[in-house]
């Protein structure tokens, strides 16, 4: 184990996120690191002998959390039809081009989960995908 590390507990986390960097850290500049627990969340801070620091952390998301991380869009990048796949139900979605306005000229079928944008002009578009569990923004670009 390296310098800091002095909880037997820590030993996954310490393989994790430190061992890694044992053998490859120079003399001149030893790298000092300490595991603590903050609020139920476990962190790795490393200091270089500069005083330079660097903070990780390991947290677990919520479930509301996962569930708008698993939301799909595809094919991306979509000329035609973009489908959207999602383990909650979406309550409603707003497509958006790159410059924050509300594009009107798409149709949806909420039955297929289907977005149309044949009618978009090319470019960047963001879709604002709400379900019950929060808002998330995914980016696709019609060609």
């Amino acid at each position: 184990m390296g310098f800091g590390c002095t909880d037997p507990s820590d030993s996954n986390f310490n393989s994790i996120y430190y061992n890694y960097l044992e053998d490859t850290r120079a003399m001149f500049n030893p790298i000092i690191y300490n595991i603590f627990v903050n609020n139920g969340v476990r962190f790795l801070e490393f200091t270089n002998a500069n005083g330079d620091k660097a903070l990780y952390a390991n947290q677990f998301l919520g479930i509301s959390e996962q569930n708008l991380i698993a939301i799909e869009v595809y094919p991306n990048p979509a000329s035609n039809i973009v489908s959207i796949k999602s383990v909650v139900p979406i309550q409603s979605i707003k497509l958006i081009n790159s410059i924050g306005q509300e594009a009107t000229n798409v149709s949806m079928n909420i039955n297929k989960d289907e977005l149309y944008i044949s009618n978009l002009a090319t470019g960047l578009y963001f879709l604002n995908i709400a379900t019950v569990d929060g808002v998330i923004v995914k980016r696709i670009i019609k060609y």
